[in-house]
């Protein structure tokens, strides 16, 4: 984590430093978080694969308008979160009908917190309408959350600890009277380093994994 530090710290000293030439504004976007390629993929056995099934995202983001310009920057921050498919939980719901009195299973989520700054082009069409383009670097928190599962005598529990790692964003947007936006943002937050540690019918012990985490979200937002 420390050796990200300096990144994100130019990051926010050049979109600072630039916002004191520019008209600055909120946006605030709701929607839809798509996972897609490997973080999207099932398949029994194969690491890496996520089985995130489509979640929500919410975002808030700061915009920096330099004047006679159609560049801008922004600061983002979103949280994306996903749960896992009906497949991979059919892995443990088949004990279920067996010990219907002890089963209990309480399954991962998925939570990805982008932090986010970089550019953003804007071209008007009218007094109405106008398109919005976007790139920047990422700097994303990661948690799975806690696994439980037990049946009869059997209990399994999983916590995993927090990952980060350094992406990248890119969206393309539709804005209506500079106020309203229709936003589609592809964040590639790139693999991270799992760790955490786990209890199996009373034995304990550790694991480390990595997951790609690749996500599109689809988003309605307005400017305050």
């Amino acid at each position: 984590m420390t050796a990200h530090k300096p990144i994100i710290s130019t990051l926010t000293i050049l979109t600072l430093s630039l916002s004191s030439f520019a008209q600055s504004h909120f946006k605030i976007q709701a929607g839809a978080a798509v996972p897609l390629a490997k973080f999207a993929k099932f398949d029994n056995g194969a690491e890496g694969n996520g089985a995130a099934v489509t979640g929500f995202s919410l975002g808030l983001q700061y915009n920096y308008d330099i004047p006679q310009s159609r560049l801008g920057t922004f600061i983002g921050a979103d949280i994306h979160y996903n749960g896992l498919q009906d497949e991979y939980k059919k892995n443990f719901e088949q004990f279920k009908p067996f010990y219907p009195d002890t089963y209990y299973a309480q399954f991962s989520k998925y939570i990805n917190i982008p932090l986010s700054a970089g550019l953003i082009y804007t071209k008007g069409f009218g007094h109405s309408w106008g398109v919005t383009s976007e790139a920047g670097l990422v700097y994303n928190i990661f948690k799975i959350t806690d696994t439980k599962f037990k049946y009869d005598t059997h209990a399994f529990y999983r916590e995993t600890d927090l990952a980060t790692n350094l992406g990248f964003r890119l969206g393309l947007g539709l804005t209506w009277h500079q106020r309203y936006y229709v936003s589609l943002n592809y964040f590639g937050l790139g693999q991270h380093e799992i760790s955490g540690h786990f209890t199996a019918d009373g034995e304990a012990g550790e694991f480390e994994a990595k997951q790609t985490v690749d996500l599109l979200a689809i988003s309605l937002g307005f400017r305050i």
